[in-house]
This record gives structure tokens, sequence and C-alpha cells, in this order.
């Protein structure tokens, strides 16, 4: 299993710091790997890429769960880079379930 912020969630964070916003703030291409000004790195592949590399290093993907907010969470349930409104909305997370045949 692998357990990543939705992709659709990196598309919407600000550049700098902040939540994700109710728009399009980055292309896709951009968000492959994210520098953030306090020196952090996050990759972030898209769906089709995810499938590439899974099948490349011979893992079969069995499932994709894009994980929503439930309506009656807090907003302290999720990352900083999500509101819960956003996250009730959106999917805030993935699990790409894998395995070896």
């Amino acid at each position: 299993m692998f357990l990543t912020n939705s992709l659709l969630s990196a598309l919407c964070v600000p550049e700098e710091e902040g939540v994700a916003e109710e728009r399009l703030l980055r292309g896709q291409r951009e968000v492959y790997k994210v520098q953030w000004p306090g020196g952090g790195v996050e990759f972030h592949p898209s769906h089709g890429d995810w499938v590439r590399l899974l099948r490349r290093s011979g893992f079969v993907v069995d499932a994709l769960h894009e994980i929503f907010a439930p309506p009656d969470a807090g907003d302290h349930a999720f990352y900083e880079i999500v509101s819960h409104h956003w996250a009730t909305r959106w999917p805030a997370e993935e699990i790409w379930v894998a395995s070896r045949p």
C-alpha cells in the first residue's frame, strides 16, 4: 500500500504556503516534483505515472482509494494543506493498493 496526498490537492495548494483552494493553482507536470520554500521535496506523479511506475517495478495495481473527509470531521482531522470543507468535496489523500504476482 502507498498512501499519498491526492494529486488534486497538490494541484490546488499555493506555491508558498496555505491550504488548497477551490481552483487549480499549478500545472500537472509542475507537481511531479515540488520543492517547498522551507526545503522539503514532495513527488506527486499523475495516476498514469503511478500505474507505469508500479508496473515497471513488477507490481499489479489492485485498487485506488480516494479518501475524503467525513462530513462531521473537524479541521483538526486533516493535514495543514486542505481544509475540512475542501476535503469533503474532493479527495485529500489516495491509497494505492498494489501486489506482486
